[in-house]
């Protein structure tokens, strides 16, 4: 009896190790063949759920630094205005990167971020005397409604957020204000599923 469950849990863990591999492999696999198609819808998706104008060089799909979360990193992201601000940069950052709850990916009713940091971001947020600013470039959800027959929910539960060796200016003509920040490293943790929070945060 012992052999028999010897050799019944001999076969399970060579299972399991197949599945592993068949996993490790795929994730290595998909972005490397799907590339330019992933990278071509992340623009589209980007694009339209924003007024402004958003494009990068380069996007990476990691499972490794991260298991069991998947790591999502955008190269050389560029946010250009449009309309009014057209021909103003929001922001140029060296590398984007999110990290997602994997299981909230898979099971698509809420996407969980878990952290995000932004490297060597330059941010340029404009205010002009009517109030207006080039960083309010969300879509209001009532207008996503019309466009997508559903639109994606996300929760932000953050465990960790960092800038690093940040440039970011403000100028706000409604205020009379303008203030530059060079070389900015910053990070911080939070929830801000609560309603009221706590914000763990060092500059």
């Amino acid at each position: 009896m012992a052999i028999k469950t010897g050799k019944i849990l001999k076969n399970i863990l060579k299972a399991i190790g197949i599945l592993l591999f068949v996993i490790i492999l795929a994730a290595i696999a998909i972005p490397y063949f799907f590339k330019d198609e992933i990278l071509e819808e992340v623009k589209k998706v980007a694009n339209e759920n924003v007024r402004a104008k958003i494009d990068f060089s380069d996007v990476g799909i990691s499972m490794f630094s991260s298991f069991p979360d998947v790591t999502v990193s955008l190269e050389d992201l560029k946010v250009d205005g449009i309309e009014v601000f057209k021909g103003v940069r929001l922001a140029d950052i060296k590398e984007f990167e999110v990290d997602l709850d994997i299981m909230s990916v898979i099971n698509g009713e809420m996407m969980k971020i878990n952290s995000v940091s932004l490297n060597e971001p330059t941010l340029y947020v404009k205010v002009l005397k009517n109030g207006l600013a080039n960083y309010d470039i969300a879509i209001p959800s009532e207008e996503l409604d019309t466009m997508q027959s559903e639109p994606t929910k996300f929760e932000i539960a953050l465990s960790e957020y960092s800038v690093n060796n940040g440039n970011i200016i403000y100028d706000d003509a409604s205020a009379d204000t303008w203030v530059e920040i060079k070389n900015l490293n910053h990070k911080g943790t939070g929830n801000f599923t609560e309603a009221i929070y706590d914000l763990d945060t060092k500059t």
